[in-house]
């Protein structure tokens, strides 16, 4: 038996060597050939590829430098273009680099030196290109110093005849000449605008001839001073305007002169490239035919290899092979469950196989029994789990088992089949397919016929198995009832939202991903944009003006930043018809279930009508603003003007009087006692004018005024008239600071504390209270008083100008104080009132001003 036990593995050994040995012989072979071809393509990838890659890069640097070149020119600050130029000299050192891996990778030496040549001018024109352009900043700073003196001026003489009047508009219009020639883009217009200037010049010479001797001398300076503006070699206008407008057309041409170099230099960069890939194709050609060389050399072997490899089998089927295919025949007709004889013959191996084959088949009888006192527990289990389970026969769907759920579910008869609760014949006819063990059955939804005769769905998975040597089906059911009645509702809701969606009019509804890829535009997109649905869906950045594309693009980067928002911003596009429209656009992030951004929904309004109306009120607000301005100034000077011949009537009234008052009947006496008297209200009318146009003119800027200052300046004014009447002022708390104007609000409190005096009752002394508190966003200061009061009726009266409700015999005055206050309050964007007391006895005077807060935006 040892005898025979060695020579089995003997045989089988020595067949094992065998096709061992040619199978390494094989492969070494094959090594040997792909280890040369991997030597041609590393030397080919170690002595071309560096060339190629570094022209293929070279062309890339010289189209950045390029695009540098332009950065440099536009930079409006020396920081930007010193900033520019460290990158045009990074760019330099990895052109410079590029240039040595070429030349050390083999390449021509004439190339490099061509390569070098053009770089060496490339660089050459940069460095020119920012030396200009620093010198362009230079003139631009100068210009700008000298444009902020113009800005400023204002030729100014003293009221005067027409000739001030006319040399006041030759000076103006030279101004807005020099003005316009400093800010001048094209030779043209400059041109234009100094011969503008020039004139302007000439008629402001002319008119000063004739101007008085005392105006004459302030209009030289300021003659003077334009000309020094205009025509100073250093600091004038017009020569460094000139210059600058010469410098721009120096840099164009440079910046011509350093692109074509540029161009050139990707030319020679892109002929390397292509001799470097011809080279390489062709290294790779050759290789390639040793590789199909190789391959007849492989072909040849590999067949003889295989016939050794068959006679090896046939030698090892006789002594093995066929021997071990009659213990498999034993073994499947075990399985199949058939009587065979196990052969065990033999004292090798394989006998000792059958003899172990012969023991494992009586301990799989044992396990038999066992299982089937495992099948029994399985089915006691299937009868009572928690859902529905069934079990048909393939053949004709007849119901063998079923538990107590699938009954209490489908109220089956005791004979039943599964067409008895399938529906759909499609769902029949899916079943059979999973009886036939082509395509089991996982989660499909099916409709059932329940036990009380409704239609119902569940979610069906079938698998086939053998049960008592023929085949079945194992059922297991879901009910989905209520699931698909939660799902039908979400459906209609859906359906209602989408309506509202797509009928929604004046508005665009969109959906589009990280990459500006529109996924849903509603229908009144088209009204919206101005372009139909496939063209927005294609490409809607092509119809964004160029200023707002750059807009997009950093609200793209926010987008790929993944960071969720919700932003509302203004846009533009052009409309088909060419006009530019703006557009209003709400959106927020779209997230995925892992939290990630995926995309945009949002909601776009074409806003240009009411951006076009904002503009227009703009504008009329910007008039008004102008009208009012001139209203205040012609009233200024009219009553400037308006008080000199009444001086002038006063005076010689009074010189009357002295003269002839003796001589005088006393009627003409009377008469003049009248005219004086007049005069004086006249006089005090036009300083009330006065003070009324310089509300609100005051040259310093509103800021945080403690109350307690301006009042303690109104009183010190009004001390005599307190004095006088035994008046007490009190303050009711701390006063707050307000946001205001300090002049304005002495003038507020003086007009209303001298009225409280003014108008007091005759029985009692004045007692006066200033209080504040908070009213809103605002501070609200109260003056009352226990005056005479004013009537309910006549509360707002009394704040128009020259408007009393007292006689003149009675009480002085003019009607303009409470006017005043009135613009005050106006001003600082509050409003005032009168409020009688209940008792009747004074009024309280109720003002709104900003709090000292809006100081610190007014800052910001």
């Amino acid at each position: 038996m040892g005898r025979w036990r060695i020579g089995v593995a003997f045989r089988v050994l020595a067949a094992l060597l065998i096709i061992v040995g040619l199978t390494v012989m094989l492969g070494a072979f094959a090594l040997r050939t792909f280890g040369d071809l991997q030597g041609q393509v590393s030397g080919l990838a170690r002595d071309r590829l560096p060339a190629i890659l570094a022209a293929a890069k070279l062309d890339r640097q010289a189209a950045l430098l390029s695009a540098q070149a332009s950065a440099l020119v536009l930079t409006d600050t020396n920081g930007a273009r010193e900033t520019e130029m460290m990158r045009i000299l990074d760019l330099v050192r990895t052109l410079d680099r590029l240039t040595e891996e070429l030349a050390a990778g083999g390449t021509p030496d004439d190339s490099v030196a061509t390569i070098r040549r053009l770089k060496d001018g490339f660089v050459e024109t940069l460095g020119e290109l920012d030396a200009q352009v620093a010198e362009r900043h230079r003139l631009r700073r100068a210009l700008e110093q000298t444009t902020t003196h113009v800005l400023r001026a204002r030729p100014d003489l003293h009221d005067g005849d027409g000739g001030a009047l006319a040399w006041h508009d030759g000076a103006r219009t030279a101004l807005e000449a020099l003005q316009a020639s400093a800010l001048a883009q094209h030779p043209a217009v400059f041109e234009r605008e100094v011969r503008s200037l020039t004139a302007a010049l000439q008629s402001i010479d002319a008119v000063a001839a004739d101007l008085p001797p005392e105006q004459r001398a302030g209009a030289l300076d300021v003659r003077r001073t334009l000309a020094s503006w205009a025509e100073d070699p250093v600091s004038g206008v017009l020569p460094l305007r000139r210059r600058l407008l010469a410098l721009d057309d120096s840099i164009r041409g440079m910046l011509g002169r350093n692109r074509s170099l540029a161009d050139l230099l990707r030319a020679a960069s892109a002929q390397l490239f292509f001799d470097g890939e011809q080279a390489a194709r062709d290294a790779a050609n050759a290789a390639a035919d040793r590789f199909d060389r190789s391959q007849i050399t492989f072909a040849a072997v590999l067949a003889a290899t295989g016939v050794v490899m068959l006679l090896t089998f046939l030698y090892l089927r006789e002594s093995v092979i066929l021997r071990l295919r009659a213990l498999q025949s034993a073994m499947a007709a075990h399985i199949a469950g058939r009587s065979h004889p196990v052969p065990t013959e033999g004292g090798d191996e394989i006998g000792d196989m059958g003899r172990n084959l012969r023991f494992f088949l009586d301990v799989i009888a044992a396990r038999e029994a066992e299982l089937r006192e495992s099948e029994q527990l399985f089915r006691m289990l299937a009868l009572t789990a928690p859902f529905p389970l069934l079990m048909a026969r393939v053949s004709d769907g007849l119901v063998l088992q079923r538990n107590e759920r699938a009954q209490g579910l489908l109220g089956l008869a005791e004979t039943a089949h599964l067409h008895d609760f399938l529906i759909e014949p499609a769902d029949r006819l899916r079943l059979a397919d999973a009886g036939a063990g082509t395509d089991p059955v996982t989660d499909r939804e099916v409709a059932v016929r329940t036990a009380d005769g409704r239609r119902g769905w569940v979610l069906l998975s079938a698998a086939p198995a053998l049960f008592k040597g023929e085949g079945v089906l194992l059922l297991g059911l879901v009910d989905i009832a209520a699931r698909r009645q939660a799902e039908q509702a979400v459906r209609e809701s859906e359906e209602k939202y989408r309506g509202l969606v797509e009928n929604l009019k004046n508005h665009a509804v969109f959906a589009h991903d990280v990459d500006g890829r529109f996924i849903y535009l509603s229908p009144s997109a088209e009204d919206v944009l101005g372009h139909t649905l496939d063209d927005l869906r294609a490409d809607y950045t092509r119809y964004m003006p160029p200023d707002e594309l750059e807009r997009w693009k950093e609200r793209q980067a926010q987008l790929h930043a993944g960071v969720p928002f919700t932003r509302s911003y203004e846009c533009a596009y052009i409309h088909e018809d060419g006009s530019r429209r703006a557009i209003s656009v709400v959106e927020a992030t779209v997230l995925d279930e892992a939290g990630r951004v995926v995309g945009v929904e949002g909601v776009a309004h074409d806003v240009t009508a009411q951006r076009t109306y904002q503009e227009h009120l703009r504008a009329l607000v910007r008039e008004l603003e102008q009208s009012n301005a001139e209203l205040e100034d012609f009233a200024y000077v009219a009553s400037h003007d308006l008080r000199e011949p009444l001086r002038m009537v006063t005076s010689y009234l009074g010189l009357l009087e002295r003269r002839y008052a003796s001589t005088l009947p006393p009627d003409a006496r009377e008469f003049m006692d009248f005219a004086t008297e007049g005069a004086r209200r006249m006089d005090r009318l036009i300083l009330d004018l006065l003070e009324y146009s310089r509300v609100g003119r005051s040259d310093r800027q509103a800021a945080a005024v403690p109350l307690a200052e301006p009042l303690e300046t109104a009183l010190r004014n009004l001390s005599v008239a307190l004095a006088e009447t035994a008046a007490t002022v009190t303050s009711d708390g701390l006063l707050p600071t307000v946001f205001a104007d300090p002049s304005d609000m002495v003038r507020l409190l003086q007009n209303l504390i001298g009225n409280a005096v003014k108008y007091r009752h005759p029985d009692r002394p004045p007692v006066i209270v200033v209080s504040a508190r908070p009213d809103g966003d605002r501070i609200r200061v109260t003056v009352s008083d226990n005056g005479i009061g004013v009537p309910a009726d006549q509360t707002e009266r009394i704040f128009k100008i020259f408007q009393r409700l007292h006689p003149r015999s009675r009480y002085e005055g003019t009607g303009i104080g409470l006017a005043v206050c009135r613009k005050v309050a106006e001003l600082h964007g509050g409003r005032i009132w009168a409020e009688p007391h209940a008792d009747g006895i004074g009024t309280s005077f109720h003002v709104t001003l900003p709090p000292a807060q809006k100081a610190v935006v007014a800052a910001e």
